[in-house]
């Protein structure tokens, strides 16, 4: 509507020894510009529909092509922008940004403007991943000198920014252990730069959100995994809150996700051979944040909160339970094994003792000297002994064997010393 408007106001304009018709196109090719950056937006939607809209009684397409700049103030911006947002779906676009980039690293990646850095940060992110590149580059900014509170904020915006992207390499790479850490770090480095962006925090919960669904099993029901699970969601929660916050400060303060500094968002552009004018555009080539997207992922990770947070409940008490059960099975066990044993040590004694009895018999019965008798049956104690003793060993091997041939030697020893009384006796 602006531009048609602007469109109007110039044919009305009669001045002929002015400008005002000049700067009325610069106006309204910045118009056509902001334009295309909300289709090359709508483009990268998958989602998008194909309405058009309506102006002045004409139909009109979301597409680059119904809306040409007509003058080249902001084709190099323009250009950019494209290649940079769109090369996902367009190798042509993907193939641009490499020779950007690779004629930058044939300079020795000798980083000069805030451009250079976006477009090495596009190149080591996402067309070359290296992380060690990319942190390098963070040496770019940190030797920038600001001239303006202006300048100090594009720092800030696009310190921000880089982190943002080696965030993105690294995250994969992390542990459970780690995430304090970064989340610390993230912490310190927005409150140094007073530039609270969500991205860091929407990341590490897209993280710890995989983390939780990946380990939580039936199936695996042990103590350890179900901490970790633990530990996991309650940094979840910490992380989500961070993001909620940050994500509204993001959006009252339409926050960009890259910022050039003065300097470098001002085009010049000629009026005529003796006047020029600077024009200012504080967003240059970048688009603004659909926020739409992230609104949906405030919902997502709130019921996912909420869900598996009653889920480990519930497999806590499930596991315990389980515990328990298994606890009273083999104490159960036990008993009956240890019962088993005691009949089985029973048995063998009651069928030795009744051997000893018929054997006894016999000897008592016999007509050899009382002395043989005597002999036979310390003999038959003797055996009677090591059978009991066998059985012991046999039903109780967890006990050291030490203490079972000690227990042995002495039963050997006394009745040693009663064969020798008998003998001296019978003397």
């Amino acid at each position: 509507m602006l531009k048609d408007d602007l469109i109007k106001t110039k044919s009305k304009i009669k001045y002929p020894n002015t400008n005002y018709d000049k700067i009325i196109d610069i106006l309204i090719e910045t118009c056509i510009f902001y334009q295309r950056k909300i289709i090359i937006r709508i483009e990268q939607d998958e989602n998008r529909n194909s309405d058009g809209y309506i102006s002045n009684f004409k139909e009109y397409d979301f597409s680059l092509d119904q809306h040409c700049l007509e003058k080249k103030y902001f084709t190099q911006w323009d250009e950019y922008s494209q290649n940079h947002f769109l090369s996902e779906s367009s190798k042509e676009r993907e193939n641009q940004l490499k020779r950007n980039a690779k004629d930058l690293i044939k300079k020795d990646e000798s980083i000069k403007t805030f451009h250079d850095a976006h477009s090495l940060i596009k190149y080591y992110k996402d067309i070359n991943p290296d992380i060690s590149k990319l942190e390098k580059i963070s040496s770019f900014f940190s030797n920038f000198s600001a001239k303006s509170d202006y300048d100090k904020f594009a720092l800030n915006v696009s310190k921000n920014y880089l982190m943002n992207n080696i965030l993105s390499l690294k995250i994969s790479m992390i542990d459970l252990k780690d995430i304090d850490n970064l989340i610390t770090d993230y912490k310190d480095l927005q409150e140094s730069s007073s530039i609270n962006n969500f991205f860091p925090y929407y990341k590490i919960c897209i993280y710890l959100k995989r983390y939780i669904e990946e380990n939580i099993s039936v199936e695996d029901l042990s103590l350890n995994n179900l901490s970790n699970i633990g530990i996991a969601l309650e940094k979840l929660k910490l992380c989500f809150k961070l993001y909620k916050n940050n994500f509204k400060w993001s959006e009252n303060h339409l926050y960009f996700a890259y910022q050039l500094p003065f300097e470098e968002s001002i085009i010049n552009v000629a009026i005529n051979d003796k006047l020029s004018i600077n024009v200012f555009n504080p967003t240059a080539f970048s688009l603004s944040i659909n926020y739409s997207d992230y609104k949906t992922f405030l919902k997502e990770i709130e019921s996912f909160i909420l869900n598996f947070d009653n889920q480990i409940k519930s497999l806590k008490n499930i596991y315990f339970s389980t515990n328990k059960l298994i606890e009273k099975q083999t104490e159960i066990q036990t008993q009956l094994k240890d019962q088993e044993k005691k009949n089985l040590e029973l048995l063998g004694i009651f069928s030795a003792i009744i051997a000893l009895l018929f054997q006894g018999v016999n000897t008592a019965g016999s007509n050899e000297k009382i002395e043989y008798k005597l002999l036979t049956f310390i003999a038959m104690f003797i055996v009677l002994f090591s059978f009991l003793f066998m059985i012991r060993l046999f039903f109780n091997k967890e006990e050291k064997i030490e203490k079972m041939s000690n227990w042995f030697q002495m039963s050997v020893f006394i009745l040693m010393f009663i064969i020798l009384l008998l003998v001296y006796t019978s003397r």
